[in-house]
């Protein structure tokens, strides 16, 4: 009796069944372990492009704001470079009865004794030593036959080598710096007149053409 119940349940199944659906079954599990590979790769790209999107917003957002801060900090060590030359014309011209140096080889007569060489050098002008000129007509006179001294600079930013006024700051609005006879230091717009070679008035009876020495 119990081998007849045997070979009614064999009845059951038809032979081969049973691996086909061991084989069913599988398949189905490397399809559901597919999905969630392909699911995973899919998510890691999505954080690696939104990553690299909000990378890049940060560094188009931030890159303005540091050029802002250079160009900020460039221009006040200018100013103050300036500053400090005026300081020195004005120790310069306490030692040689009143004058300014003369013209040509001013920056020898400042340099080492009342100012540094660095201090010559306009840190917005790379490829010059020298990014300041002395305006020409004041060489070798005296600082106090110097009328409106608000109105005539002593130093100003200069295209290198020349008498030119450089307006290199400002951006957009671009502007010279100056440091005036008056030891006033501030910028100049391209509207605003500057003459570095208008002559000065003079005392009366005084030789114009006379130097420190003189």
């Amino acid at each position: 009796m119990g081998s007849g119940r045997l070979g009614c349940c064999r009845s059951v199944l038809p032979a081969g069944r049973g691996g086909e659906m061991v084989a069913e079954q599988t398949r189905k599990s490397k399809w559901r372990k597919a999905g969630l590979w392909t699911c995973g790769v899919g998510s890691a790209l999505v954080v690696m492009v939104l990553c690299a999107f909000v990378g890049t917003l940060i560094v188009a957002i931030a890159f303005p704001v540091f050029s802002r801060v250079r160009s900020k900090a460039t221009r006040t060590k200018c100013l103050s470079q300036l500053h400090q030359l005026s300081l020195a014309m004005k120790e310069y011209t306490d030692d040689h009865a009143g004058r300014y140096p003369r013209h040509q080889g001013w920056e020898d007569a400042l340099v080492p004794t009342y100012v540094g060489r660095d201090m010559l050098k306009c840190p917005s002008e790379k490829n010059a030593d020298v990014g300041y000129a002395l305006s020409e007509s004041l060489g070798g006179r005296r600082a106090r036959d110097v009328k409106s001294p608000d109105t005539v600079p002593v130093f100003y930013d200069c295209e290198p080598g020349t008498q030119y006024v450089a307006h290199r700051h400002g951006g957009a609005a671009p502007a010279a710096f100056a440091a005036f006879a008056d030891g006033d230091v501030r910028r100049v717009s391209p509207g605003q007149m500057i003459r570095p070679t208008a002559e000065p008035e003079a005392t009366e009876g005084e030789d114009e053409g006379a130097g420190p020495d003189g």
